[in-house]
Formats: structure tokens, C-alpha cells, sequence
């Protein structure tokens, strides 16, 4: 029993993004990347919705263009935030999100 709780988190954070950070993404990012979005530059960038389908390589791509992204200030992006300044990101968030990133990238590296 001590082994299965010690995989399942790690098994489950590999599958998909964990709620916390669902919950964050949905509000701040699903706007624009997800397959609904109306802007096509940035749901090709990154759709959500296609995660599970992407190849580890890509996520471990993705995942650090979010980490670097989200630490620089750069998304979500102030053009939008003009129009939706309830999307932006507080410090905790934005914390939350790259640790998520940083960790998930090392987690799929190491599973290579």
C-alpha cells in the first residue's frame, strides 16, 4: 500500500495538470488557448485542450516556454489584461504555475 500512494501522485501529475493549477490556468489562460479561442496565433502556441495529446518532447517544450512566459510578466499578455484585468495572474498564481512547470518538465525528462 506504502508503494502505490508513494507512484500515484507522480503517475497522475504526469497524465494530466493537477487541479490547483487547472483551476488557475482555466481562469488566466483558456481564453486564448484552448480550441474555442478566435486567436489562432496563441491556441497553436498552446491549446489546453490538446495536452494529453502531445508528444513528452512537446510538453517538456511547452512546459518551459509557460515557466518562462509566466515568470517574465509575459502572460497573460497586458494587451489582454486591458480588457480583462480579472485574468491577471497574482504572484501566488504565477508561483503556482511555474512551479507546476518546473517540476512536471524534470518529472517527464527523468521518465525518458
Amino acid at each position: 500500500a506504502l508503494t502505490l500512494l508513494l507512484t500515484q501522485p507522480k503517475q497522475r501529475e504526469e497524465e494530466g495538470i493537477p487541479e490547483e493549477v487547472h483551476k488557475v490556468i482555466e481562469h488566466s489562460c483558456f481564453d486564448c488557448h484552448t480550441t474555442g479561442s478566435r486567436n489562432d496565433k496563441a491556441k497553436e502556441a498552446l491549446n489546453f485542450e490538446q495536452w494529453e495529446e502531445y508528444k513528452v518532447t512537446r510538453k517538456i517544450g511547452k512546459l518551459n516556454d509557460i515557466l518562462e512566459k509566466v515568470s517574465g510578466g509575459e502572460m497573460p499578455p497586458e494587451k489582454y489584461l486591458q480588457f480583462k484585468p480579472d485574468r491577471a495572474l497574482s504572484q501566488e498564481d504565477s508561483t503556482l504555475i511555474c512551479d507546476w512547470a518546473r517540476r512536471a518538465s524534470e518529472e517527464l525528462m527523468n521518465a525518458e
